[in-house]
């Protein structure tokens, strides 16, 4: 983990996605969002191949690895493990979490988002983020995650 930043202690949280950024490359966005004190940058690209998203989250990993500022991978335990990332973000749809938390081993951020099934219709504005810290894997609470204006939804 680097310097030993736990997410309670999280205000910035950064998630690059080059579709809502504007024209800039996740490595400008996180490099701006770090000097303007982002706390943890989380890396996410639902469209790049395995090869572009590993070259890309290797640059992001050497930036926050130099700012100590915790680098988290949406949705690719395999190239959170190849550029050793300080943690993974799964969702509803990937790996169980607890299969991420054995693969990703102790010492490792895991984040993992589940939906409320009462009600299909609220499930997108419902949905929670719940992130396990270290060997216990207990969570550290609910975060409600916001959007920006104009992310896509």
């Amino acid at each position: 983990m680097t310097d030993g930043v736990h997410p309670e202690r999280w205000r910035l949280y950064l998630v690059t996605d080059e579709r809502v950024s504007r024209g800039r490359s996740h490595l400008e966005v996180a490099e701006a969002a770090i000097r303007g004190g982002a706390d943890v940058i989380q890396l996410r690209d639902k469209t790049a191949s395995s090869g572009t998203l590993y070259r890309v989250a290797l640059a992001m990993r050497k930036l926050t690895r130099e700012a100590k500022v915790p680098l988290i991978i949406n949705d690719r335990l395999d190239i959170a493990l190849a550029v050793d990332a300080d943690g993974v973000h799964v969702g509803q749809d990937d790996l169980p979490a607890s299969v991420v938390r054995k693969l990703l081993g102790p010492g490792k951020i895991l984040g993992s988002r589940r939906r409320r099934r009462s009600n299909p219709s609220w499930r997108r504005r419902t949905a929670r983020t719940i992130w396990a810290w270290d060997r216990s894997s207990r969570p550290v609470g609910p975060r409600r995650m916001r959007r920006s204006p104009g992310a896509p939804g």
